[in-house]
């Protein structure tokens, strides 16, 4: 493990340590400190801890100086347990995890890296790139990012198989999810709560890829892109309750695509929009909870399936009102649209062409 630490005066200091087997690092810092780290070795621990402002974790360049922001600390090895912890305002994170091990998500056995990032305060920003040497070959990573506060932004990247990736945001407003992984078999959970204007983006590449999001309070997107090429396909499942949200998903590729999204009583002013498209069959329920008003549903499902084409269905609870639902179902196959409507004044077009 190569770490180098900084303070007023500059790069001060420089550690060179070889661990082979196993290695535990723990590191904290007041206000203002930095963490250069690169670490190589199996069956690794390592802890970082910063509480204070304007706190960075980053990398060493080739040369041996410290890296810039964009430049990620790294950390190389099979069945690795980092944590990271930042607390206050400005703070930084640039991480990047290499691992080759095949293994398991439940009961965390033999797993390449298993990642903890807190981060609490305003303004944080974290980029973590697991697997970034781009090879895809690690099974069963497990990450796991909670923001607390305002305004904080963190990105993932991830490659491998049978990766596991769970995201929280609380009780603050404008933060920001956003995930670009590709591998296949990859289970993503996503909850945000409290506060509004929160952002989660997820691009998921690969077969039998399951999506998950919460969403509480006002004025927050999702946006999920599944793109999947075998019949195991992509399934997204989506629970939203509030005012204002904007929600999307697009699933792609010739496989077999399911959306279920539930609008929860009282939430009004939602934009849902559903796209499938595909040669495999496609599948889109949406649910509206009772008294919700003003909500605008669309769905689209184009190509279809060889054994069951494409199924619509869209519910709409007691006393929902002034309601705009739209249906698109286009291809050679057996197109169904299911609509249950409760309420006044509701508007639904329905277009089914083959």
């Amino acid at each position: 493990m190569k770490t180098s630490r900084t303070g007023a005066g500059g790069l001060s200091r420089k550690i060179l340590t070889i661990l082979v087997l196993s290695a535990m690092a723990t590191l904290g810092y007041a206000a203002d400190n930095s963490i250069y780290i690169e670490q190589s070795g199996d069956n690794s621990t390592i802890t970082m801890t910063q509480d204070g402002s304007g706190n960075k974790v980053k990398g060493i360049l080739l040369n041996g100086n410290a890296g810039a922001t964009t430049d990620p600390a790294k950390l190389t090895g099979n069945a690795q347990t980092v944590n990271v912890e930042q607390t206050g305002s400005g703070n930084t994170l640039s991480l990047g995890v290499n691992s080759t091990q095949g293994g398991s998500v439940t009961g965390y056995t033999n797993i390449g890296v298993n990642l903890n990032y807190q981060v609490v305060g305003n303004n944080n920003t974290g980029l973590i790139n697991v697997n970034n040497n781009g090879t895809g070959t690690a099974i069963g990573n497990v990450i796991d990012i909670q923001q607390t506060g305002n305004l904080n932004s963190t990105t993932l990247r991830m490659t491998g198989t049978s990766n596991q990736f769970t995201a929280t945001t609380t009780g603050g407003n404008s933060n920001t999810i956003t995930a670009d992984v590709n591998a296949d078999e990859t289970t993503t959970v996503i909850n945000q709560s409290g506060g509004g204007g929160n952002s989660t983006t997820l691009d998921m590449t690969g077969n039998k890829g399951q999506v998950s999001v919460t969403t509480v309070g006002a004025s927050n997107t999702t946006s999920v892109t599944q793109s999947a090429f075998s019949s195991t396909g992509a399934t997204s499942l989506i629970d939203i309750t509030g005012s204002g949200n904007t929600t999307s998903v697009t699933q792609s590729g010739v496989a077999d695509h399911y959306s279920n999204i539930l609008l929860n009583s009282g939430s009004n002013d939602n934009n849902i929009t559903v796209s499938q498209t595909g040669n495999y069959n496609h599948s889109a329920d949406i649910i509206l909870g009772s008294g919700s008003t003003n909500n605008t549903i669309g769905i689209t499902q184009s190509g279809g399936g060889v054994n069951g084409g494409q199924t619509a269905v869209v519910e709409l609870l007691s006393s929902s009102t002034y309601n705009n639902v739209s249906i698109t179902q286009q291809g050679t196959v057996s197109n169904l649209s299911n609509l249950k409507i409760s309420g006044n004044s509701n508007t639904y077009t329905i277009l089914q062409k083959n």
